[in-house]
């Protein structure tokens, strides 16, 4: 008469034990690397050709060079992941030389809109295309160009992005910039259908050398830049505005370096190999995302990698034997992961990233 009874506390005692585990397994917070996934799109590369004979910016991109130059994959929404695709086709060409580095754009565009004249105007307020360029892919500096189918240019430099504190100086004119626009059809006229524009840039490299201590030039296989294409398109009155870009930041913010493509420099196509591909540092701006929603909810940075909330799983990335550490005050931190092989990586508050190589014993 027993038995029963036996066997429903054992019953019992099973099903609060399974129970017990769910909710164990319920409030395991997720990696870093799981939470901020959206934000860790492997970045795009390009091998950028060296040119083999004179470019005429006038837009039309007829030069041989032009025709040998890979196009980049097409544009996409800014947010990428599962977002619609753009109504409008855009890819991007790159060249360069000794002192130029050479940008061409072809936009699909039905009807073709550009009445913004002068020079500096907040460019993106219509529809534009748009450069962004960070020489020593350092996450810090970067310069930035807009223009439009009237071939009205702006051109400014940023001393950080936004969410560091940075701001823009507007005063800056990259001297030596020559840029054209042509458009195939008609420019502010809706009567007919268009085909779009294309947009050809001569950028110098001195220019860009002269300014938050950038010294290299431009070297055959040598460094790599990080460049970002984006084009903003209102497809309505009063937007929003469409947001599409060459390689996707994951959220609607242009201004994350650290999320833009590898562009190589090249003599021919015999040489290239695929471009640079990005270090896996998704551990490193995993932490960096999570501390700027910290500071954001808290007023604060993350002082341990507790509250940070990093886990186990966070820290499997890395195998056995690596080491994350991590110093944080209210307002900076700096964060240095170092695995069993390879080199330290090194990221602040503000963005700056650096690979150190590892001191021989």
């Amino acid at each position: 008469m027993y038995r029963p009874l036996v066997f429903l506390l054992l019953a019992s005692s099973s099903l609060l034990s399974a129970w017990g585990q769910k909710e164990a397994v319920a409030a395991e917070p997720r990696p870093l690397v799981e939470r901020y996934a959206s934000l860790l799109a492997r970045p795009k590369s390009y091998s950028c050709l060296k040119r083999t004979g004179e470019i005429v910016i006038d837009g039309r991109l007829d030069e041989p060079d032009w025709q040998r130059a890979p196009h980049t994959e097409p544009f996409e929404d800014i947010e990428g992941g599962n977002k619609p695709k753009p109504k409008f086709a855009t890819t991007a060409q790159m060249l360069w030389d000794a002192d130029y580095f050479y940008v061409a754009a072809t936009l699909e565009e039905p009807d073709v809109v550009g009445r913004l004249q002068m020079r500096d105007t907040i460019i993106w307020k219509e529809n534009d295309f748009e450069v962004f360029i960070d020489p020593d892919g350092d996450g810090i500096d970067y310069y930035e160009f807009e223009v439009n189918a009237r071939n009205t240019m702006m051109d400014l430099m940023m001393t950080h992005p936004y969410r560091s504190g940075g701001s823009f100086i507007m005063p800056w004119d990259c001297s030596g910039l020559r840029h054209a626009v042509h458009v195939e059809g008609t420019l502010n006229c809706f009567s007919d259908t268009d085909r779009g524009w294309t947009v050809e840039m001569a950028i110098p490299v001195r220019a860009l050398r002269k300014n938050f201590g950038y010294t290299q030039g431009l070297t055959e296989g040598e460094g790599h830049w990080r460049v970002n294409f984006s084009r903003v398109q209102w497809l309505r009155a009063g937007g929003p505005e469409e947001n599409w870009v060459w390689s996707p930041t994951g959220r609607i913010d242009i201004h994350m370096p650290e999320r833009w493509a590898y562009v190589s420099f090249e003599r021919d196509l015999d040489d290239c190999t695929g471009g640079i591909i990005s270090p896996d540092d998704n551990l490193a701006w995993a932490m960096f995302y999570a501390q700027k929603d910290y500071h954001a909810a808290h007023g604060r940075f993350a002082a341990t990698l507790e509250q940070l909330g990093l886990t186990d799983a966070d820290r499997a990335t890395l195998g056995e034997g690596g080491r994350i550490e991590m110093e944080a005050v209210s307002s900076k931190f700096e964060i240095r992961i170092t695995p069993t092989e390879g080199r330290i990586t090194t990221l602040d508050e503000r963005g700056h990233l650096q690979h150190i190589e590892k001191s021989k014993p």
